[in-house]
């Protein structure tokens, strides 16, 4: 039952690096990103009025004084890794569930109180199993069940 309890708190882990990466990139990259990429445009835009007034077309560029916004690139790189991160977490997650609900159930079968015997479990299981293939060894709990994912 440790071990179970183990794996629940890595669970616990796992889905709190999943919520970082998502909290990451909607509140932090992606806002800073586009607060960013304006205020380069409306440097840009500015430039551009001042330089044509001033008639000096050599000057009207884009990028013109080499003002880019060098932190938007690590904001849009940072998109991609947590982006990378949260789909590994997603895998990793299911893959925990998997073994958290495969656990349990052996412990149900161990320690079974209904009072059948460990055979009749396991003939419980191996239907369950059959109902749940993609599960490994096919183990579906009623403790966790398939929303839980």
């Amino acid at each position: 039952l440790q071990a179970i309890h183990r794996l629940v708190e890595s669970y616990s882990i796992i889905s709190a690096h999943k919520r970082s990466a998502i909290v990451s990139i909607f509140l932090v990259d992606i806002p800073f990103l586009i607060v960013r990429m304006s205020l380069f445009y409306l440097q840009v835009q500015s430039e551009n009025a001042v330089n044509v007034k001033l008639d000096t077309p050599e000057r009207a560029r884009w990028n013109a004084h080499g003002n880019f916004p060098y932190e938007a690139i690590k904001n849009f790189i940072f998109i991609m890794l947590n982006a990378l991160q949260y789909s590994l977490v997603s895998i990793i997650t299911r893959n925990s569930v998997r073994e958290i609900e495969r656990q349990l159930a052996l412990y149900n079968v161990q320690f079974c109180s209904d009072g059948s015997s460990a055979p009749a479990a396991m003939m419980r299981m191996s239907t369950i199993s059959k109902e749940n293939p993609g599960l490994p060894h096919g183990v579906m709990t009623p403790v966790l069940g398939r929303d839980w994912q």
